[in-house]
C-alpha cells in the first residue's frame, strides 16, 4: 500500500499475520499502486529481524543496510495475481463468506441463489456488478486464493485440488497456471518458497470439475 492512499480494512474471519509500516522517503522507489507481492524468504526474514528491534532506538548502518536490502526485496518482488473483491449486499456477502469458509462447496449458482434468497438471474446481475467479477470466475478465485495459502503451508498438491474440489491434481494445475502464468512448483520457487519433495506440479491439461 503506497503512502497517503486511503483504504480499510475488513477482516470477514480470524487472521493470523503482522503488518509493517514504512516511511514514505523509503518508498519512494516501491510500487506506486495498492497490490499484492510474493515475498521470498529472505524478506521474510528481514522483516522478522527489523520487528525485534525495540522501539525509539537509533538506527544504525548495520541496521539501515537491513533495511536497505529489505526494500530491495519488496522492490523486486513478483506481484500476485490475486484480487478478490467482496460483494456489498448482504445476501450476496452472505454467499461469498460460506464459499470463502469452504471453497470445495460445490453447490451451483442456482443453490446458492434459492439458500440466500435471490433468484439466479438476480444473483448473476448483482454479483458481476458489485465485484466485476462473475459468480463462477470469482468463486474459482476465492479456490485459488486458498490454494496459494495452503502451497506456502507445504501442502501437496494432490491434497490442495482434493480439498478444494478440483476433479483432479492436473485439472488444479492447469487452472492455476492458466491465472498465474506458472504451475505451483515453478510460482512458489520465484516466490522464494519450496513445495514438498517429490512433486511433479506441471501436469495435466484436464479442466476442473466444478468451476461455478
Amino acid at each position: 500500500m503506497p503512502p497517503l492512499e486511503p483504504h480499510t480494512v475488513t477482516l470477514d474471519g480470524p487472521l493470523r499475520g503482522w503488518g509493517m509500516a514504512l516511511a514514505a522517503p523509503a518508498c519512494s522507489t516501491l510500487p506506486s499502486d495498492p497490490c499484492v507481492l510474493g515475498l521470498s524468504k529472505l524478506a521474510q526474514a528481514l522483516a522478522d529481524r527489523i520487528c525485534e528491534w525495540p522501539l525509539g532506538y537509533a538506527t544504525t548502518p548495520e541496521r539501515q543496510h537491513i533495511i536497505d536490502v529489505l526494500l530491495d526485496e519488496i522492490r523486486t518482488a513478483p506481484r500476485q495475481r490475486m484480487h478478490l473483491p467482496m460483494p456489498h449486499d448482504r445476501r450476496l456477502l452472505k454467499i461469498a463468506s460460506q464459499l470463502l469458509a469452504d471453497p470445495s462447496d460445490e453447490r451451483s449458482l442456482a443453490e446458492w441463489a434459492h439458500w440466500a434468497g435471490l433468484s439466479p438471474r438476480s444473483l448473476t446481475r448483482h454479483f458481476r456488478d458489485e465485484t466485476t467479477l462473475s459468480f463462477a470466475q470469482w468463486r474459482q478465485q476465492a479456490r485459488l486464493s486458498e490454494a496459494l495459502r495452503q502451497l506456502t503451508d507445504g501442502r501437496s498438491v494432490a491434497d490442495i485440488a482434493h480439498a478444494l474440489g478440483f476433479s483432479s491434481a492436473s485439472a488444479f494445475v492447469t487452472v492455476f497456471r492458466r491465472h498465474f502464468g506458472l504451475p505451483p512448483g515453478r510460482y512458489l520457487a520465484r516466490a522464494g518458497h519450496g513445495l514438498e519433495t517429490g512433486l511433479d506440479p506441471a501436469r495435466g491439461l484436464a479442466s476442473p470439475a466444478a468451476s461455478g
